[in-house]
């Protein structure tokens, strides 16, 4: 007697409810990938609310405590989030196939596929969804969503940085900072001027120091130093006061070199931070990501600028501060091409 060969055959094999195999197949497709997306949001989830939680920590006592709305906390806690997805996304992914692929082993949901005759590829396709879905994921985080909470971080770090009213001073109310030292401001302008200012330090028994002033300015050197700490975006290597420490020595410069400060005072300013141990150039000169052409980019960008023009605080000598309201840019840019050794 002859056995014939099995005949090959391209129709779908049914079981014995009439089920179809391929059927079969495409619902352990979507079954699986749905185990995918289930975990990965599960462990996206944790993660995020884990790192989250540590950044929002940070972010709460630097804005809090300097006087910010809770509006403004859960603005920049969103705005970091892109980021902070961005990271945890490839983790997540991973945690998620190693979990469900050891499930579907460890239950012999394989083993029962493989016998069924289901080929490698076939079992391997949801996890190849699986992984383009989470790649599409992140070229959008990385081109669109990331670039573009980086660049609104930025300037609303800026607009916070230069907003020293919330930080400190109230108009209109006498302010006690410290036993026996009161502080009271009639006014502050936009632009930073405090009008009527009335300062008494009774901290010494015997001795009792009163100023008094009709206008005083809080902003000198903080136009430079607030475009250097948002060019080397707001990395600890720079403190705000050691930016605005350089921003008050390239705004004595910049005076002189129009003429509008006497030399010898922009020397006199130099020397003295010098002295105390604070930087009076622009950190690192020629390269790193000071440039002139993004400082002056970065100065525009302050919300009193228009036309090609900021507002910038000057002297025409130590302790004789005004606004010099009409600053060329284009002379600003020239000035910081000369502090950065640029050609």
């Amino acid at each position: 007697m002859q056995f014939s060969p099995p005949i090959k055959s391209t129709k779908v094999r049914q079981n014995n409810n009439g089920k179809v195999w391929g059927d079969r197949v495409s619902r352990y497709d979507r079954y699986v990938l749905s185990q995918y997306l289930l975990f990965f949001g599960f462990f996206a989830l944790i993660l995020v609310a884990v790192f989250w939680v540590n950044r929002a920590v940070v972010l709460f006592d630097r804005l809090i405590g300097n006087g910010q709305s809770a509006l403004v906390f859960l603005e920049f806690t969103a705005l970091t989030l892109p980021n902070l997805i961005r990271m945890v996304l490839p983790i997540a992914a991973f945690g998620a196939s190693v979990w469900v692929t050891n499930r579907l082993n460890s239950e012999s949901e394989l083993t029962v596929l493989r016998a069924t005759g289901t080929s490698p590829w076939q079992m391997a396709r949801p996890a190849l969804a699986f992984g383009v879905i989470t790649a599409l994921m992140m070229s959008a985080l990385t081109h669109y969503l990331l670039p573009a909470s980086i660049s609104q971080l930025e300037v609303r770090e800026s607009e916070v940085s230069r907003n020293i009213t919330a930080k400190l001073l109230s108009e209109g109310d006498f302010l006690h900072p410290a036993d026996g030292v009161t502080f009271y401001i009639r006014q502050i302008d936009p632009d930073g001027t405090l009008n009527d200012v009335f300062l008494a330090d009774r901290r010494d028994p015997e001795m009792t120091v009163t100023y008094t002033g009709a206008r005083a300015f809080l902003n000198l050197g903080h136009t430079f130093g607030h475009a250097l700490e948002a060019a080397n975006g707001y990395a600890p290597d720079l403190l705000h006061g050691e930016a605005v420490a350089i921003g008050m020595a390239l705004a004595f410069r910049f005076g002189a070199s129009q003429g509008l400060t006497p030399q010898a005072d922009a020397d006199r300013v130099t020397a003295h931070l010098k002295a105390t141990g604070l930087q009076s150039a622009i950190p690192g000169r020629q390269g790193g990501p000071y440039t002139a052409a993004r400082l002056v980019e970065l100065m525009q960008q302050d919300k009193k600028a228009s036309g090609g023009r900021v507002p910038l605080i000057l002297a025409r000598g130590i302790g004789q501060s005004y606004i010099h309201k009409d600053a060329d840019l284009s002379l600003v840019a020239a000035f910081l091409r000369h502090e950065l050794l640029e050609t």
